[in-house]
C-alpha cells in the first residue's frame, strides 16, 4: 500500500480545503497521513471543530500527526523542532509521496521531501508574489519558490497568473491549475434560495427591509475588513447593515472600531458559522475586500447564493470577477472606491440583483467536480501509475 504524506502549516487548512482530496486518496488504496498544527490558536477554526475532523480522519483510518508550526513563518527554534518533528515522522513511515501546502508546510515540505527522496507535489493556494503586489514581495518570495522549485515534481495552482509561474518553474507537463478546492455549487445554492430572510435576519436583529452587506472570512488584515467598516462610517446609512462571519486576531480591533464610530447598530460580527448559504440568501450583497487571494472560495460561494459581489482588485478575485458585470471592483486601500461602490447598490438595488442571478452562472465553473478532476488525475499518476 502507498503512503501519502498531506502536510499543511495550520490543520485548518487540510480540514477546509482537502477533504475531498482525501477521499480520493482514500478511494485509490492509499494510506493517507495528515500533519499541520491542529492545536494552535492561529486557526481559523475552533478547537472543537478541528478535534471533531481529527476523529473523523482517524475513523476512516486516516492518520493524524501534530507538527508544532508558529503562525507566519516561524521562528529559528520552532522551525527547528517542526524539521525534527517532521524527520522523525519520515523515518518512522517511509512515505511514498507527500503533498504540501501553504508557505511554511510547502517548504518544509519540499526540503523533507529532498531530504528522504520522496517525489512532492505541492498546492499553493496563491503565491505572495503578482502583479501589483509589493515589490517586496517579489524580492522575498519569487527567489524562494524558484529555488524550492527545484524539489518539486508537481504545482497544482488556482489562478491563471500563479499557473503561467508554476509552468516557467517546473514545466507545462508538471503545472496544474483547478478553480481551487471548488464549491458544492448545488448544495449552497439550494440552501441559499430556501432561507427565509425574515426568519435569518430576525435571529441577527437585523430588519428584513434592510440593506445587508455580507461577509465572509477570516478577520485579519489581509481579509480587510476594515476597509468596508470605514466605509461606514463615512456613509451612516441607517438602513444599511453589515453581517461580519469568522474569527481571527483582529476581532477586538474591530469591535473597538464599531462602538469607536456609533456602528453598534449596523454591524453584527458574528463569529465562525455553520449556516454561511442562508446567511448569504438572506443578504444582498457580498463584500469581499481582500488584500490578497489565491482564489477567492468565499466569493464565488456568494455567486453561487445569487448574490452580486463588491470587492477588492487583485490577483486571484480577478478570475471571476469583473467590474460593472459581476458587480463592483475597488482598490483594497481606497476607502472611497468601496464608498462609492456601496453608494451604487443603495441608489440601484434592481441591477444589484440582475447582476446577482447572473452570477449564479459564473458560480457554476468553479464546481468542487471540476477540482476533483484535476486532483484524481495528479494522484492518480503517482500512487496507481507509478
Amino acid at each position: 500500500m502507498k503512503r501519502m504524506l498531506m502536510l499543511t502549516h495550520m490543520g485548518q487548512m487540510i480540514a477546509q480545503f482537502n477533504k475531498n482530496n482525501i477521499e480520493i486518496l482514500l478511494g485509490m488504496g492509499v494510506e493517507v497521513h495528515l500533519a499541520g498544527n491542529f492545536s494552535s490558536p492561529e486557526n481559523t477554526m475552533t478547537p472543537e471543530q478541528l478535534s471533531n475532523f481529527c476523529s473523523e480522519m482517524q475513523e476512516k483510518g486516516v492518520y493524524v500527526h501534530q507538527i508544532d508550526f508558529e503562525r507566519g513563518i516561524g521562528t529559528v527554534n520552532s522551525n527547528r523542532l517542526v524539521w525534527r518533528e517532521l524527520t522523525d515522522l519520515c523515518s518512522e513511515f517511509n512515505f511514498d509521496y507527500i503533498h504540501c501546502q501553504s508557505p511554511l508546510g510547502g517548504a518544509m515540505g519540499r526540503l523533507i521531501g529532498r531530504k528522504f527522496d520522496i517525489p512532492v507535489i505541492y498546492t499553493t493556494h496563491g503565491f505572495h508574489f503578482f502583479k501589483g503586489s509589493p515589490k517586496r514581495n517579489w524580492v522575498l518570495f519569487y527567489p524562494i519558490e524558484k529555488y524550492l522549485a527545484r524539489y518539486t515534481d508537481t504545482i497544482v495552482t488556482i489562478n491563471s497568473e500563479d499557473y503561467e509561474v508554476a509552468k516557467k518553474f517546473v514545466g507545462s507537463d508538471n503545472a496544474y491549475k483547478i478553480p481551487g478546492v471548488g464549491i458544492d455549487y448545488d448544495g449552497i445554492h439550494e440552501r441559499a434560495k430556501q432561507a427565509v430572510r425574515s426568519e435569518v435576519l430576525g435571529a441577527l436583529d437585523v430588519p428584513a427591509t434592510a440593506k445587508v452587506l455580507i461577509s465572509v472570512g477570516e478577520l485579519s488584515d489581509r481579509k480587510n475588513q476594515i476597509v468596508v467598516l470605514k466605509a461606514l462610517a463615512r456613509i451612516k446609512d441607517p438602513n444599511v447593515y453589515y453581517i461580519m462571519c469568522g474569527i481571527g486576531a483582529n476581532k477586538q480591533k474591530y469591535v473597538d472600531f464599531v462602538k469607536n464610530n456609533g456602528l453598534e447598530n449596523n454591524v453584527r460580527i458574528m463569529g465562525y458559522r455553520n449556516d454561511v448559504p442562508e446567511l448569504y440568501g438572506s443578504s444582498d450583497v457580498c463584500l469581499f475586500p481582500s488584500k490578497r487571494e489565491g482564489l477567492g472560495l468565499a466569493g464565488i460561494e456568494a455567486m453561487a447564493s445569487g448574490l452580486p459581489v463588491i470587492s477588492s482588485n487583485v490577483n486571484g478575485i480577478m478570475e471571476y470577477m469583473q467590474d460593472g458585470v459581476t458587480g463592483r471592483t475597488c482598490s483594497p486601500d481606497n476607502v472611497d472606491d468601496f464608498v462609492a461602490a456601496i453608494a451604487d447598490f443603495t441608489s440601484h438595488p434592481q441591477l444589484f440583483r440582475s447582476i446577482g442571478l447572473d452570477n449564479e452562472a459564473v458560480a457554476k465553473g468553479f464546481d468542487r467536480a471540476i477540482a476533483d478532476d484535476v486532483m484524481r488525475k495528479v494522484y492518480y499518476d503517482y500512487c496507481v501509475r507509478n
